[in-house]
């Protein structure tokens, strides 16, 4: 009997060890139920928590777009009501939570100025702070907000139906540091000279009578000119001319090298002139071999082209930099045969101004070396007086006909590296070609190099391009650059 009760498959053992199991599949079947549910429960909070953070990056898209959108608006019509707008209708083609963003306009959509924080080197918006130069939006799905929070899929469950959220951009055009680097060439005043007679309409004649209308011995006539023969001496020609005892007018040139111009073979003089003298040959030998600052000071208050076009140009974009009241701070950098800083980083944008009217082609020197002005420019760009945080910005005026240094080959090879160094140190340049007889491509490759923009005015006729490049101007000042600050 003992020893059938101590069998470990007795029926008593059997029994026990049956209800054991059973009770402990039970508690397993508990502990999985509770485990589902939980597993279930942070399925369903897991869900949820990612729509509401999916809907909150749509609404900082949407915040951005409708930032950037205002800010665009605001830049070129300086009108709030415009640019609330602009908020509205870019943050309606987002969608968040399935929905297109709406925007409460008098709420959502504030206006202010951007303000540098040197210790932060980042920018702070100030709202309602004058004049405007940001916007700030804030896109909401919110109680109270024209979209409402956002509903959940399981939140029923768990108590809660719905979730508050929203994203937020502030977006401004920056302040602008701009180098003009302008082309002071022999070329820039070639569309006054005899040399483009059949070319384009000259006005060498405005040149003599912005002169003062000077006369000069037998020469008292601009419409007359005096046949001299080849075989006359340099003297005699003088003695002709009546020139003997007159002192030359300005401190540089002289009679025998205005006799020996019309004499000689040079190239800019036509043939039809040779050996012909009078006011005509004598204002093309003032502007062809006497055009320097030094020689000729009074050049620069005279109509010579096309940098009398320039300049003109120069004063109209000034004046609208000026209008915009938004920090523009302008440089001027000039090149011929060599190269130089006229002015660094100024917000006087007068004194740039009254520097560039005081200039005249062929000022210091006649070849082109684009690469140099290039240079130029850059370095007021990078220095000590470029202002941390200012979007970078050079515009580049020449015929785009590269001459220095060494051969022309060489030259717009030199000009291609500077841009590229340009380019790296994230300066954008922008390019306007412009006279009859420019050459666009190399100033083309330098915008792309730049990131920019190419202007090419493309006209024979002094007065249509003088126009175009004023539309020119006035169209890469108005590139002002967009960006979002938070």
């Amino acid at each position: 009997m003992l020893a059938q009760l101590h069998r470990p498959d007795s029926a008593v053992a059997r029994n026990a060890r049956d209800a054991w199991r059973g009770d402990r599949r039970g508690v397993i079947v508990v502990i999985i139920a509770v485990f589902l549910v939980g597993v279930v429960a942070c399925v369903a909070l897991s869900v949820d928590l990612s729509y509401a953070r999916l809907a909150r990056s749509e609404l900082r898209n949407a915040a951005d777009s409708a930032a950037l959108a205002a800010s665009g608006v605001l830049r070129d019509t300086r009108s709030v009501d415009q640019a609330r707008s602009a908020a509205v209708q870019y943050a309606q083609y987002n969608r968040a939570a399935g929905s297109p963003v709406q925007l409460d306009p008098n709420v959502d959509v504030v206006f202010g100025q951007r303000v540098y924080n040197s210790g932060t080197q980042k920018w702070d918006f100030v709202p309602g702070q004058e004049p405007y130069d940001s916007v700030r939006v804030q896109a909401r799905r919110t109680v109270g907000s024209p979209g409402g929070p956002v509903g959940l899929f399981f939140g029923h469950a768990l108590g809660r139906s719905s979730i508050e959220t929203a994203g937020s951009a502030v977006a401004t055009y920056l302040p602008r540091d701009i180098a003009l680097v302008i082309d002071l060439s022999g070329s820039m005043l070639y569309d006054s000279t005899l040399y483009r007679e059949n070319g384009t309409t000259i006005n060498n004649q405005a040149i003599w009578q912005a002169l003062g209308s000077r006369t000069f011995g037998t020469m008292t006539n601009w419409s007359n000119l005096q046949s001299i023969s080849s075989g006359t001496s340099t003297s005699n020609v003088i003695s002709q001319l009546g020139l003997t005892n007159l002192p030359y007018p300005y401190p540089g040139g002289s009679w025998s090298e205005f006799v020996s111009y019309v004499k000689g073979s040079d190239a800019k003089l036509p043939s039809s002139y040779r050996h012909k003298y009078g006011l005509k040959t004598w204002t093309d030998y003032t502007l062809q071999k006497r055009s320097f600052k030094t020689s000729t000071p009074s050049l620069s208050g005279t109509p010579e082209q096309p940098v009398t076009a320039l300049k003109q140009a120069v004063t109209i974009m000034l004046d609208y930099l000026e209008t915009l009241d938004t920090e523009e701070w302008v440089s001027l950098s000039t090149f011929d045969t060599d190269s130089r800083v006229e002015l660094h980083l100024t917000s006087n944008l007068d004194t740039v101004n009254s520097s560039m009217l005081d200039k005249q082609a062929g000022h210091y020197l006649r070849e082109t070396n684009i690469g140099g002005g290039i240079l130029r420019g850059r370095q007021t760009l990078t220095t000590e007086s470029a202002r941390t945080g200012a979007k970078k910005m050079m515009i580049v005026f020449s015929d785009g006909v590269a001459t220095e240094p060494g051969s022309d080959s060489e030259a717009r090879q030199y000009a291609i590296d500077q841009a590229t160094l340009a380019a790296e140190e994230d300066i954008v340049i922008h390019t306007i070609s412009f006279s009859s007889l420019s050459d666009p491509g190399l100033m083309a490759e330098i915008a792309a190099i730049g990131r920019g923009v190419h202007f090419h005015v493309q006209s024979d006729s002094v007065a249509e391009y003088t126009q175009q490049l004023q539309e020119v101007i006035l169209n890469v000042s108005s590139i002002r650059p967009l960006a979002l600050t938070k």
